[in-house]
């Protein structure tokens, strides 16, 4: 992102250089190998240093003019932005995880969306031409840094954090699947923290997830599961370690699997409480009988959020409020803001969402292409309704597909924002449109009316609590199959789909946005 960024840079900043510090790991050596090739492409050869491991930062940052921190993951702390600023050096970095707490845009540096190349280097250029600007931000970040992170004062938090550790309940929550599945862990969490008020609550959390509980204040610290890095029994022990070093009385085991049940082993923590029935559930201390297990008139009976409460109430928690929640930035709400402001759309034009894709492999969640076009062209046409298209970037080529076939232009955000940003741009709109996949909750969350498309997943179990919540499922002797892909072939095919009728969705959205 950054080189991309520089390649913009040079054409209107000739005399600059950029020194990449730091050196890449040797199984990370072919990383490292592409981005000089990438140098080479971009014409960068005699702008971009690669000046590897620098042992004496503190001499090496005050002869910066400007440090650049583009990381598109979400950063716990950002330590080097501190550095920066204690060196009186003018910052600019992506807008992710604490990186948000520690500087303020505009202020004490500027911050960017992550993973924008554009955005990174009109920021760069700004600050290297406006040198009188650069100044009075860094001078403002000097101080700032002065005023919060003084030694005295880390050693005196430092201090209270170890006092706080030793006589506070200490709660780990395990759920590091689908991210529909994060989202609808917020009322457990919620409840947690009632039930708890003065414990530290730990989430485990997959990367893909991070971003939906990051600002979640019920809270206190999360951990990152990555399927690909913890799949070595090597890593699976060290974070186990990890979080036995914190010293963990309880552990709620969500994601209740096999990897999970030993996490909570490994954590050491001597209460672990999960759903019984299974393989590996003779690793918990207090394993739960699972009302999915139960089937009542051929179906499942309990949501998905009324399925956490029963693993609760081992802890004394039994009145419980199912509202899910999501926590959208301040720059979010911005960011959705542009996106429609650069579509033209106007403040009074009416907006209905439309979540193309879901899970990349569960195709058979995907309502038909052609009903979606013509459901724009006729919400345009008989309620001048904008149709907003969402999905993410793997969803791209659906929304050509779709608008090949629609006359009325939507606005198309697929790839356009993150979770969060996603969530406050369905906050804009009417009614949202949606089939059983991670947005639907995001919609709950923001209480935006929303149609539900239910097709090969049954709605009992998986449709969020939410006030304003059409579903409409077509009840086949073959439904709900749980089958990414329908099995079924010639007419039969996706028919739990293809018989949710435009008419039937349009009537929805008429109903719920009346």
């Amino acid at each position: 992102v950054l080189l991309r960024a520089m390649a913009a840079v040079v054409k209107l900043v000739p005399k600059v250089l950029l020194l990449v510090v730091g050196d890449a790991p040797p199984e990370k050596k072919a990383y490292e190998t592409q981005l000089k090739e990438l140098v080479s492409q971009l014409g960068l050869t005699s702008h971009v240093d690669f000046v590897g491991r620098s042992k004496n930062v503190s001499a090496l940052m005050p002869t910066m003019d400007l440090l650049v921190m583009p990381s598109t993951y979400q950063e716990g702390f950002g330590r080097v932005v501190v550095e920066a600023g204690a060196s009186g050096v003018p910052v600019v970095a992506s807008r992710v995880g604490g990186v948000v707490d520690v500087m303020e845009h505009g202020k004490t540096g500027l911050l960017v969306p992550p993973g924008d190349p554009a955005s990174l280097s009109q920021a760069i250029v700004q600050l290297l031409k406006d040198r009188k600007q650069a100044a009075r931000m860094a001078a403002a970040f000097r101080k700032r840094i002065e005023k919060e992170y003084p030694l005295e004062k880390m050693i005196e938090r430092t201090l209270k954090v170890y006092q706080e550790a030793s006589s506070v309940l200490r709660i780990v929550v395990f759920k590091f699947g689908a991210v529909g599945d994060i989202a609808l862990i917020s009322p457990s969490l919620r409840a947690l923290r009632q039930r708890f008020p003065k414990a530290h609550i730990t989430v485990v959390v997959g990367r893909e997830g991070l971003e939906l509980v990051q600002r979640c204040p019920y809270v206190d610290s999360l951990v990152v599961f990555d399927r690909k890095r913890h799949r070595s029994l090597r890593e699976l022990w060290k974070l186990g370690t990890d979080l036995r070093r914190q010293q963990v009385d309880v552990v709620v085991d969500f994601q209740n699997n096999r990897l999970s049940h030993w996490l909570g082993v490994l954590s050491g923590a001597p209460f672990r409480i999960g759903f019984g029935g299974r393989k590996f559930s003779w690793l918990l201390t207090h394993p739960i009988s699972d009302p999915l297990r139960k089937r009542s008139n051929g179906g499942f009976s309990v949501g998905p959020v009324e399925h956490q409460f029963h693993l609760l109430r081992v802890l004394g928690i039994s009145e419980t409020d199912p509202r899910v929640e999501v926590w959208p930035s301040p720059a979010d709400e911005e960011d959705a803001n542009q996106l429609l402001s650069k579509a033209w759309t106007a403040e009074k034009v009416p907006l209905v969402g439309i979540h193309l894709g879901g899970s990349r492999r569960w195709e058979s969640k995907r309502w038909p292409l052609e009903n979606v076009a013509q459901l724009i062209d006729r919400l345009a046409s008989k309620k001048r309704i904008r149709a907003v298209l969402t999905g993410a970037e793997e969803d791209i080529g659906l929304s050509h597909e779709v608008l090949r076939q629609t006359r009325a232009k939507p606005i198309v955000a697929i790839g356009k924002t993150s979770l969060t940003g996603l969530a406050a741009l369905i906050r804009r709109c009417q009614v949202f449109v949606v089939s059983d996949t991670a947005p639907l909750h995001l919609a709950a969350a923001v209480g935006t009316p929303t149609v539900a498309l239910f097709g090969s997943t049954d709605p009992k179990r998986h449709a969020p609590p939410a006030k304003d919540l059409k579903v409409l499922n077509v009840p086949l002797w073959c439904s709900p199959c749980y089958r990414a892909q329908c099995p079924r072939l010639g007419v039969g095919k996706m028919q739990c789909m293809k018989k949710l009728t435009v008419d039937q969705v349009y009537e929805a959205i008429c109903a719920s946005s009346s």
